[in-house]
């Protein structure tokens, strides 16, 4: 088994990962501390005005939004579900879902411990 740091906000977190994925999962936390920075910057939050996880849930709900973006263009441009005219696209898809699950869920388990007094 895997382990990788994420740094998010300026924050810390051991994620424990399948051998092989540590680089992927150090690019993805990459790009959700880019979302939550970004959220900071323009006003989406602030660590004085609101906690760790609806910081992380409100990046969650923006990376998800993107997902759902990306799956309605890949649907606009001819893509289907079928695994006979997209190929390997479905597998993929349910992979990016599942990985998108597991993280939400370590970093939402991550943040209620940083709550607790």
């Amino acid at each position: 088994m895997g382990k990788v740091r994420v740094q998010i906000n300026g924050r810390t977190y051991p994620i424990a990962c399948d051998d092989g994925e540590e680089d992927h999962i150090r690019q993805l936390g990459t790009y959700l501390d880019a979302v939550v920075r970004n959220l900071i910057e323009t006003g989406g939050g602030s660590t004085s005005q609101i906690t760790d996880t609806h910081l992380m849930l409100m990046a969650g709900l923006m990376v998800a939004d993107e997902l759902s973006d990306a799956y309605a263009k890949i649907e606009e441009l001819g893509g289907s579900s079928s695994t006979e005219s997209v190929g390997a696209a479905p597998v993929e898809r349910q992979r990016a879902a599942a990985t998108l699950e597991a993280m939400t869920a370590r970093l939402d388990a991550i943040a209620s411990r940083l709550e607790r007094p």
